[in-house]
């Protein structure tokens, strides 16, 4: 039997997700009003998938209105809002800058990982949506974030975990190169959701229908609960708790009727 505390908490629970989810739609639209009204260029600070794909829900499809994370396989984005359809987004106008964070002296200590790097940028009092992406190399970190968090970012980040670090401005145009992906070759049946992601990380049919109903896979950001979804050529998948990959499309069709597929899967 429930006792009556924990239905009140369970109330509680609703009432406050409802309110939030009221007051994200309300800010969303708000700037969406912005960029018309003022026409210039608005932003929203950094979404995860499932604020995305709340998102998608709240704006549906519109010409005007793209999510932007710094790289393309990014995770956490922003969205972008134009004024107008003809309009181009400069360089200036472009909120998102990569830090590139190095540990000093690797040879003495491990890198750090991604919890140590995230940690210790909250660790300054940033709040968690004003950072996107954080990707690792072999030797630095790549930090996304808000532009105007990063000088703050770059006079107190100093240290992290127990390594010195050096911060500055990544100016690489070519940073796409520094994310490591593994090319995977597969043949399929079809070029359905669950097949594929099956074929990506050598999942079961079944887990892989679980993973899906469970809302644990997200297509371009949003939400998706049908397993007999045919993907397209440049779609990324991200499945929580498993990886990400990026379907590249097929080269041809087997004798036997299959597809040749390829697939760039995050490292």
């Amino acid at each position: 039997m429930i006792h009556i505390s924990q239905i009140h908490l369970i109330l509680d629970t609703i009432i406050t997700q409802t309110i939030m989810e009221i007051t994200i739609k309300k800010h969303l639209k708000d700037l969406e009003n912005q960029a018309y009204s003022r026409n210039i260029p608005v932003f929203s600070e950094f979404l995860t998938l499932s604020e995305q794909n709340d998102a998608h829900d709240v704006l549906g499809s519109n010409p005007l209105i793209s999510y932007e994370g710094g790289f393309d396989m990014a995770e956490r984005r922003i969205i972008v809002f134009l004024p107008y359809a003809e309009y181009e987004l400069s360089k200036e106008d472009n909120p998102i800058t990569c830090l590139m964070v190095k540990p000093l002296n690797l040879k003495f200590r491990s890198m750090p990982t991604h919890r140590d790097f995230l940690g210790s940028v909250l660790g300054l009092g940033i709040k968690r949506s004003m950072i996107g992406d954080i990707v690792i190399n072999e030797d630095c970190a790549y930090i996304f974030c808000l532009d105007h968090i990063c000088p703050y970012i770059i006079d107190n980040l100093t240290q992290v975990g127990s390594s010195p670090v050096s911060v500055e401005i990544c100016t690489n145009m070519n940073f796409e190169s520094t994310i490591k992906t593994q090319e995977v070759h597969a043949t399929v049946a079809s070029l359905r959701l669950d097949n594929i992601c099956c074929a990506a990380y050598n999942i079961s049919r079944s887990k892989m229908a679980e993973y899906i109903k469970s809302g644990l896979v997200y297509i371009n950001g949003k939400l998706t609960e049908s397993t007999s979804y045919n993907l397209k050529e440049g779609d990324i998948i991200s499945i929580r708790h498993v990886g990400k990959f990026c379907y590249k499309g097929y080269t041809h069709v087997t004798k036997k009727d299959r597809f040749s597929i390829m697939i760039d899967r995050y490292i």
